[in-house]
């Protein structure tokens, strides 16, 4: 059975960040520390965010342990952000839990948590459907982005006709 892992490097104020994506196994752990050797500045910060990770498996918890210490690098420089960060953590690193954030992006990467729709939102993906009522049990028209409903007309005297 095949197993599934990514993971993604950048750079923020000369600190290296790496978001772990799908099963941590033991080649997953030769996969991370490659791009700790590949992109890490003497001197820097490693965040590893293990949010993503589906789970970590007993032979990559070991073998990264194994590792580790080819790298050279001290583990004082080593943050792991997320629950799995126990499971992963050495000596001398630290694990970070950091509270999701209301208005951060949803799975879809579109939507912030909790956003409904008024018209005036920056970078709108509704393309000018703003506005539109919508009767009680309709489903958004973008997932968990919603519309408000539409003021109701009034009727002005026309004083002219």
């Amino acid at each position: 059975m095949k197993q599934h892992f990514d993971l993604h490097c950048r750079h923020s104020r000369n600190n290296l960040h790496i978001s772990l994506r799908g099963q941590f196994t033991a080649q997953a752990a030769t996969t991370l520390l490659g791009a700790v050797r590949r992109e890490y500045r003497t001197g820097a910060r490693i965040f590893v965010d293990t949010a993503a990770l589906t789970s970590v498996l007993p032979e990559g918890r070991a073998a990264w342990r194994r590792v580790w210490p080819d790298s050279n690098i001290p583990t004082s420089c080593l943050f792991f952000k997320g629950e799995k960060g126990f499971s992963l953590g050495l000596d001398g690193s630290r694990v970070l839990l950091v509270k999701p954030h209301p208005k951060r992006r949803q799975d879809d990467g579109k939507t912030p948590q909790g956003h409904v729709c008024r018209g005036n939102c920056a970078n709108c993906s509704c393309r000018g459907k703003h506005g539109q009522a919508r009767q009680e049990g309709d489903i958004p028209a973008h997932g968990r982005h919603t519309h408000a409903p539409a003021p109701a007309a009034i009727d002005k005297p026309r004083m002219f006709e």
